[in-house]
């Protein structure tokens, strides 16, 4: 008998004592896919390689973002019906904001004065501050530093992936809030599915209500990663009666990406969502239950990637660069798991029992 999601994903029984990472499925390993993922798409941005695909590569990156709403929708949906608001407030906070933090103070104060004084460009300290304390809060109201990236491409954004963080702790504290109606809980199948659908259909219509592109954009983005991450709180809802099946799980991948050759994301909640908790429930493969290094290529590959491009100039094409930007990257991400991430989730005890160290 083929398992059901819920039986799949579960965590291996553990000891009252335990205090180590959930080992029972492959999910930090399908994240750390999704983030080398968006490292491969953003190569276009920064090297001078055109997308040979005419655009659907680099667009994977939407397609890994969507993938990281999914599970996070999926994982954060339990841990907010295991334990308070207030608790699961304060694991949302821990599990972001550390790392985030970290990585502003090191763009703004190691990463672009280092740049500057290699492009023989003029470093401001006053607009690295104002890079830190105007985008602390998550919402990137000063993502450039003044003088910087001058002759870079997209030189307006020192880290251009740092804006779905917004989103996804915005849907962290919705789904939060939400979960505090009593008759939420008592339904949660049909709130949820009915807010999924509800999602989806807003958004061709915001499309062609929206006037100005800047509203409709971020109006869209709201819309479409909440109904990603939507999509795994469904998956989360269902989860004791969806069987995962090894035919079914390749038919979604391949669905999946046939609507995104074709530019159909609202077409694919669903695929995905099967495909990649299949993939998560399926693969052999523990690569980052110990050591989660998915957060940190995320929020550390962007800036990599401007120094490739600044040392390489055109060589090595889109393919060599991404490979060096990762070989790169990899360092710091641990550093951040070993020295930010994890002993900022150590600090759960502080209201909840011992937190494993896993990004839910």
């Amino acid at each position: 008998m083929h398992p059901t999601i819920g039986e799949a994903l579960s965590p291996r029984p553990r000891s009252a004592a335990a205090d180590g990472p959930r080992t029972g499925n492959a999910l930090n390993f399908v994240r750390l896919l999704l983030a080398a993922t968006v490292l491969v798409s953003h190569s276009f941005i920064t090297a001078p390689d055109p997308d040979p695909t005419g655009g659907r590569l680099e667009a994977a990156g939407d397609l890994a973002v969507n993938g990281f709403f999914v599970i996070s929708g999926y994982l954060i949906a339990g841990s907010r019906l295991r334990t308070s608001f207030g608790g699961y407030l304060w694991r949302r906070v821990l599990r972001i904001f550390p790392a985030f933090w970290v990585v502003l103070i090191l763009v703004a104060f190691v990463f672009s004065p280092l740049y500057a004084r290699i492009a023989g460009e003029h470093w401001v300290p006053e607009s690295a501050l104002g890079f830190v304390t105007q985008n602390a809060a998550l919402a990137l109201a000063h993502p450039a530093i003044a003088h910087t990236l001058v002759s870079a491409p997209y030189s307006m954004d020192w880290n251009i992936p740092l804006w779905t963080l917004s989103y996804e702790f915005t849907a962290y504290l919705l789904l939060g809030i939400v979960m505090l109606i009593p008759f939420v809980r008592r339904h949660l199948r049909a709130v949820f599915t009915a807010g999924l659908i509800a999602l989806v259909l807003a958004q061709p219509i915001a499309y062609r209500v929206l006037g100005t592109w800047e509203h409709r954009l971020l109006t869209l983005h709201a819309l479409r990663l909440f109904s990603f991450f939507a999509a795994g709180v469904v998956a989360y809802c269902f989860r004791d009666r969806i069987r995962l099946y090894p035919t079914l799980g390749v038919a979604a991948g391949l669905l999946t990406v046939g609507l995104h050759l074709l530019n159909r994301p609202n077409w694919y909640h669903l695929p995905l969502t099967y495909f990649l908790l299949w993939l998560g429930a399926s693969l052999p493969i523990r690569l980052g239950t110990r050591n989660d290094i998915s957060y940190g290529i995320y929020i550390y590959a962007f800036p990599m990637q401007r120094f490739v491009h600044l040392w390489l100039g055109p060589a090595g094409g889109w393919i060599g660069q991404s490979l060096l930007a990762f070989a790169m990257t990899v360092p710091w991400a641990y550093a951040s798991w070993r020295l930010v991430e994890a002993p900022a989730l150590r600090l759960v005890r502080l209201r909840l029992r011992p937190a494993r160290t896993v990004r839910e």
